[in-house]
């Protein structure tokens, strides 16, 4: 009985490890036809692309967005190098300065940023008092403040200015 039992595990382990073989090898060639290679074909090393005959053409390239300075593109989540930061943060400051009362869309337009790469460097130039804003929300226009002041000069306070605790007291 102990014979036959390890006679049908044998069996089954063979018959198992032929499958995966073949199931294997199918995906490979499948693969392969895919990116354009001989089936059963290996690349040079592991890793690399199999060279495409001289039949099959590569694929187009996207076409580069047109804007006016590329940036790179973070993935989600990513944080941006502290240099880069401090030279949007300059540019920002240069941009406004040179065309005071623009809302962030023209802003963005112009330096080909999205809202969301430019907040943090506003953040931080209204926080530094380097620029103010007139209007709300969408309505917000950017004006450069007089004075020597930049982003990074120590920011202000964080308390409430004395008008603001003038409008929370109750009489």
């Amino acid at each position: 009985m102990i014979d036959l039992h390890q006679q049908i595990l044998t069996h089954v382990e063979t018959f198992l490890a032929r499958v995966a073989a073949s199931a294997r090898q199918a995906a490979m060639e499948s693969l392969a036809a895919a990116l354009g290679a001989k089936p059963g074909g290996r690349s040079a090393t592991r890793g690399q692309l199999p060279a495409r005959s001289a039949g099959t053409a590569a694929p187009a390239a996207a076409a580069p967005v047109s804007s006016p300075r590329p940036r790179p593109r973070l993935k989600k989540g990513g944080k941006r190098a502290p240099d880069q930061l401090v030279a949007l943060v300059d540019e920002l400051r240069t941009y406004i300065s040179a065309n005071p009362g623009q809302r962030i869309e023209q802003i963005n337009a112009a330096l080909g940023c999205k809202s969301g790469e430019l907040a943090l460097p506003v953040r931080k130039l209204l926080g530094a008092r380097a620029i103010r804003t007139t209007g709300a929300k969408r309505a917000t226009r950017y004006y450069p403040r007089g004075g020597s002041r930049g982003a990074r000069a120590k920011p202000r306070a964080a308390g409430k200015t004395a008008a603001a605790k003038k409008r929370g007291k109750k009489k």
